[in-house]
C-alpha cells in the first residue's frame, strides 16, 4: 500500500508540471464562425428576394388585375351595345336604342377611368404608366366615338319610309285600284264588251297589269339593294302591249282611259324603283360603316386587353424570375452549409474522435489486463495531449499495482490449502446424514403408492359399474404385490368386455337382417348361458322368416293365375270393342257421306234458287241501268253550263289574290306570310280554269261512250232473260235429288245408333276386365314385395344344409302347414310390435362375407321397410 500512495503522488506532480500550449476548440470555433457568416448571408439574400416578390405581386394584384377587369368590361359593354343596336333594327323598340347608347357611354367611362385613374363599378383603378397601353386606350376612345356616330346614323336611317309602306307605294296601290275598277266595269254583264274575243283580250290585259303589280311588290318586299329591276319594267311593258292589243280587238270598246291610267301606273312604278333602290343602297352603306366601326372598336379593345394581359404576364414572369433567383440563392447557401458542416465533421473526426478512440482502446486494454498495452503514437499540446499523458501515467500506476497484487495472491494461496483440509472433514459427516434421509423417503413413497392404488381401483370399478369397460389399471407400481393386483382387476374387466362385445355383435347382425350368426360359447357360468341364449334366439327368428316366405310364395302363385285370367278376358273384350269400333266407324263414314250428299243437294237447290233470283234482279237492274245512262247524258249538258260559271269564279279569285298581294306588301314584314298565301290562291285559280276546260273536252267524249253503253246494256238484258229460264228448270230437278238424299240419311242414322249402343256395352265389359287385371297385378306386386322383404334376411342353415335364399326354401308345389303359417304370423306380429334396440352400428362386426359387403345405408333402408313387412 505505501507503493500505491507513492505512485499517486507522482502522478499529481506530473499533472502540475504539464502546461497547455493550444486548445482543440480553436479550429472548431473558426469553422462554426464561418458557418454563421454563410447562414447570415443566405438569410439576408432570402429576405431581399421575398421583399421583391411581394412588391411585384402587389403591383400585379393592385394595378394590373383591376385594369384587366376594366378592359373586359369595355369589351362586354361594346358587345352589348352592338346587340341592342341589332335588336332595335329588328323591332324599332326605343328602349333598345337607349340601351345601346347607354352601353357605349359605360364603355367610354371605363376607358377614361383606365387612362386617368378613378372609381369603377368593378374596382378602383390607378393611372396607367405604360405608354403603349395609354396609346391603345386613346385609340379606343376615338373608336368609341366613331362607333357611337355609326350607331346614331344607322338608327336614324331606320326611320326612313321606303318599300311597301312608303307614300309612293301607297299612291301606286290607289292608282292600281282605280285601273282595276275600270277593268271590272268593262267585264261586267252590262258592260260595253259584247264579244267573246274582245272579252278575252280585256281579261288578258287585266291579268298582265295584275302580274306587273305583283312583281313590283315582290321586289319591294325583298329589301335587296343589289336586286335587278328589269323584270318589273318588262312586266309593265308586257301589260302595256296586252292593253293595246285589247284596244285593237274586233268590236272592242274604247280603252284610251285605261291606257292613260296604265301609263300613270308605270311612271309611279319607275319612281318607286328608283327611290327604293337608292334608299336600300344608302342603308347598306350605313350598315357597312357600322360594321367597320364595330370591328375597329373590337380590335382596339382586344388589343388593350391583350396589352393588359401581356403586362400581367410580364409581372408574373418577373415574380417567377425573382423566385428562381431566391431559390438558387437558397440552394447555394444550403450547399455551403453542407460543405462547412462536412468540413467541421471531418475536422472533429480527425482531431478529436480518432484520438479519443485510441485513448479508449488503451483504457479498454488496461481494463481487460490481457497482453501488452499499445500506447498511442500521436502527440499534441492541447487538451487531448494532456489526456494522453494522464492515460500513460495511469498505465504506469496500474502496472505497479499489479505487482503488489501478485504478492498478495501468493499469501492467500497458502491460506486456501488449509481451508480445503477442513472442508474434507465436514463432507464425510454430510454423506452419512444423506443415507439416513433416503431410507425415510423410501418408506414414505411405498405408503403413497398403496394409497394411489386404492384410489385407482375405486375409480375403475365405478366406471365399470357405470358401463365404461375401457378403463384399466396401470401395471407399473414398482411393487410386485400391487402389480399382480392390478393385472387381476384388468383381466376381470377384459372378460366382461369380451362377453358384451360378442353379444352386441350377434344382436347387431340380427338387427341388420342377418340371422346366420354364431355367438361364441368359450365361457362358463352366467356368461356362457348368455351366449347360448343369443344363438337360440337367432334360430327361432330364422324359422319364423321361412314360414313367412312360404306364405308369400303361395300368394304370389295365386295372384299370377288370377292375373293371367284377367288379362285374357281383357284381350277378348278389347278385340270385340275394336271390331265394333270399326263397324261403327264404317257406318259413321256412310252416314257422313249421305249427309254430305244431302247437304250438297240442298246447297245446289239453294244456289239454283239464288241464281234464279239474281237473274231476275239482274234483268230489272239492266232496265234501271239503261234509264240511268240516259240521265247521265242529260246531266253532261248541265255540267258544261256549270263549268262556264267556274271559269268566271276562277277569274274573280285571281283578282282577289292580286289585291291580297298588294295589301300584304303594304303591311311590310308582317304581311310576308299572307303574300305567300295570296300567291298560292292565284295559282289555284289559274289551275281551276285549266281544269274546267279539260273537263269540257272529257264530257264531250263521255257522251259518245254513253250512247254506245246503252246499246250494250240492252243486249245484255236480253241474254240475262234466257239464262233465267234455264236456271228455273235446273232448280226443280235439284229439289227432287235433295228429297231422296234426306231419306237415305235418316235410315243410316238409325243403324249407327244401334251399333253405338252395342259398342258401349262391349267397352263397359272391357273396362271391368281391365279393373280385374289391375287388381290381380297389384296383388302379385304386393306378394313379390313381401318375398323381396323376406329375402333380405340371411337365415341359419336348416338341417345341416347350406344357406340359400328364403324364397327357395320350398318347391313351388309345396304348401306350408297351418302351424307354420300361424307361427309365422305370430312371430311377424311380435317383430313389428317389438321396440327398437338402440345401438351404435360401428360397434358390431359381421362374421359372414355377405353381411360384411352390405353398407350401412342398405341396413338403414331395410330397417325402414321392416315395419311394413
Amino acid at each position: 500500500m505505501p507503493e500505491l500512495e507513492r505512485a499517486f503522488v507522482q502522478l499529481r506532480k506530473d499533472d502540475a508540471a504539464m502546461k497547455l500550449k493550444t486548445s482543440v476548440s480553436t479550429p472548431i470555433l473558426a469553422v462554426f464562425l464561418m458557418l454563421g457568416i454563410v447562414i447570415t448571408g443566405n438569410a439576408v439574400f432570402g429576405l431581399w428576394g421575398v421583399q421583391r416578390l411581394a412588391d411585384t405581386a402587389r403591383r400585379v394584384g393592385n394595378e394590373l388585375a383591376p385594369l384587366s377587369q376594366a378592359a373586359m368590361q369595355v369589351v362586354v359593354h361594346s358587345a352589348k351595345a352592338g346587340e341592342a343596336t341589332e335588336m332595335f333594327t329588328a323591332t324599332h323598340d326605343m328602349d333598345k336604342l337607349d340601351a345601346s347608347l347607354a352601353e357605349i357611354d359605360i364603355a367610354d367611362s371605363y376607358v377614361a377611368a383606365m387612362a386617368e385613374g378613378g372609381e369603377t363599378p368593378v374596382a378602383t383603378l390607378a393611372p396607367v404608366a405604360d405608354a403603349e397601353l395609354q396609346g391603345l386606350m386613346q385609340r379606343a376612345q376615338e373608336q368609341l366615338y366613331d362607333f357611337r356616330l355609326a350607331v346614331e346614323n344607322r338608327l336614324a336611317s331606320e326611320f326612313d319610309e321606303f318599300g311597301p309602306s312608303s307614300d309612293s307605294a301607297r299612291t301606286f296601290r290607289e292608282d292600281f285600284a282605280g285601273l282595276d275598277a275600270m277593268f271590272k266595269a268593262l267585264l261586267s254583264e252590262d258592260g260595253p264588251v259584247d264579244t267573246m274575243h274582245a272579252r278575252h283580250a280585256v281579261l288578258a290585259s287585266r291579268h298582265a297589269v295584275t302580274a306587273a303589280s305583283r312583281t313590283l311588290f315582290d321586289l319591294l318586299v325583298k329589301l335587296d339593294p343589289e336586286q335587278d329591276t328589269a323584270p318589273v319594267t318588262a312586266a309593265f311593258e308586257a301589260a302595256r302591249v296586252a292593253l293595246n292589243k285589247a284596244a285593237q280587238a274586233f268590236r272592242a270598246p274604247p280603252l284610251e282611259e285605261q291606257i292613260a291610267a296604265l301609263e300613270t301606273l308605270s311612271e309611279d312604278a319607275a319612281w318607286i324603283l328608283e327611290s327604293h333602290v337608292e334608299a336600300l343602297r344608302y342603308r347598306a352603306q350605313l350598315r357597312r360603316d357600322y360594321d367597320a366601326a364595330y370591328a375597329a372598336l373590337a380590335g382596339s379593345t382586344g388589343a388593350m386587353v391583350d396589352r393588359v394581359e401581356a403586362l400581367t404576364t410580364q409581372g408574373i414572369t418577373e415574380v417567377a424570375a425573382v423566385k428562381s433567383i431566391t431559390l438558387m440563392a437558397a440552394m447555394v447557401g444550403a450547399a455551403l452549409m453542407v460543405t462547412v458542416t462536412t468540413a467541421v465533421y471531418l475536422l472533429i473526426r480527425r482531431r478529436v474522435v480518432r484520438r479519443l478512440c485510441s485513448l479508449a482502446r488503451v483504457l479498454s486494454e488496461l481494463n481487460a489486463q490481457e497482453g501488452e498495452v499499445r500506447l498511442p503514437e500521436w502527440t499534441s499540446r492541447d487538451e487531448l495531449g494532456l489526456l494522453r499523458d494522464q492515460v500513460i501515467a495511469f498505465k504506469d500506476g496500474r502496472d505497479q499495482i499489479a505487482r503488489l497484487q501478485f504478492q498478495q495472491e501468493a499469501n492467500l494461496a497458502q491460506l486456501g490449502a488449509k481451508e480445503a483440509e477442513a472442508r474434507a472433514a465436514a463432507a464425510g459427516l454430510a454423506d452419512r446424514k444423506a443415507q439416513a434421509e433416503r431410507a425415510a423417503g423410501a418408506m414414505a413413497d411405498r405408503q403413497n403408492r398403496r394409497e394411489s392404488m386404492i384410489a385407482d381401483v375405486d375409480a375403475v370399478v365405478g366406471a365399470v359399474a357405470a358401463g365404461d369397460l375401457g378403463q384399466r389399471l396401470s401395471l407399473d407400481w414398482n411393487d410386485d404385490q400391487l402389480d399382480r393386483l392390478a393385472a387381476s382387476v384388468n383381466g376381470l374387466i377384459d372378460t366382461i368386455e369380451h362377453v358384451f362385445e360378442g353379444a352386441n355383435r350377434a344382436i347387431g347382425e340380427i338387427a341388420d337382417a342377418n340371422l346366420d350368426v354364431a355367438c361364441a360359447t368359450d365361457l362358463e357360468g352366467v356368461f356362457g348361458d348368455f351366449q347360448q341364449m343369443i344363438g337360440t334366439t337367432a334360430i327361432r327368428l330364422s324359422t319364423v322368416i321361412r314360414a313367412i316366405a312360404a306364405a308369400g310364395d303361395e300368394v304370389s302363385a295365386g295372384s299370377d293365375d288370377v292375373t293371367g285370367i284377367a288379362r285374357g278376358l281383357a284381350r277378348e273384350n278389347a278385340t270385340q270393342a275394336q271390331t265394333l269400333s270399326q263397324i261403327a266407324s264404317a257406318v259413321e263414314q256412310i252416314n257422313t257421306a249421305v249427309a254430305a250428299n244431302a247437304a250438297t243437294a240442298r246447297a245446289a237447290r239453294e244456289d239454283a234458287d239464288s241464281a234464279a233470283s239474281q237473274a231476275a234482279t239482274g234483268s230489272a237492274d239492266i232496265d234501271l241501268t239503261i234509264e240511268a245512262v240516259r240521265q247521265i247524258a242529260q246531266s253532261s249538258a248541265e255540267i258544261v253550263a256549270f263549268l262556264n260559271e267556274i271559269e268566271t269564279i276562277a277569274f274573280q279569285t285571281n283578282l282577289l289574290a292580286l289585291n291580297a298581294s298588294i295589301e300584304a306588301a303594304h303591311a311590310g314584314d308582317a304581311g310576308k306570310g299572307f303574300a305567300v298565301v295570296a300567291s298560292e290562291v292565284r295559282g289555284l285559280s289559274q289551275k281551276t280554269t285549266q281544269a274546267a276546260e279539260h273537263i269540257k273536252v272529257i264530257i264531250d267524249r263521255s257522251g259518245e261512250h254513253i250512247d254506245r253503253g246503252v246499246e250494250l246494256v240492252e243486249k245484255t238484258g236480253r241474254q240475262i232473260g234466257t239464262v233465267h229460264s234455264a236456271i228455273t228448270a235446273l232448280t226443280e230437278r235439284i229439289a227432287e235429288v235433295d228429297h231422296a238424299s234426306e231419306e237415305q240419311a235418316g235410315a243410316v242414322k238409325s243403324v249407327a245408333g244401334a251399333i253405338a249402343r252395342i259398342d258401349s256395352a262391349v267397352q263397359s265389359g272391357a273396362a271391368r276386365a281391365r279393373t280385374c287385371d289391375t287388381a290381380a297385378a297389384s296383388l302379385s306386386t304386393e306378394s313379390r314385395r313381401l318375398s323381396e322383404l323376406v329375402a333380405a334376411f340371411r337365415l341359419a342353415p336348416n338341417d345341416g344344409t347350406d344357406q340359400e335364399p328364403v324364397r327357395q326354401s320350398r318347391t313351388a308345389g309345396e304348401r306350408p302347414s297351418s302351424a307354420e303359417i300361424g307361427l309365422a304370423s305370430r312371430s311377424a306380429q311380435r317383430w313389428v310390435n317389438a321396440p327398437a334396440i338402440p345401438r351404435d352400428d360401428a360397434s358390431f362386426a359381421t362374421p359372414s362375407a355377405a353381411g360384411a359387403n352390405r353398407t350401412t345405408q342398405e341396413r338403414g333402408a331395410h330397417r325402414s321397410r321392416s315395419p311394413e313387412a
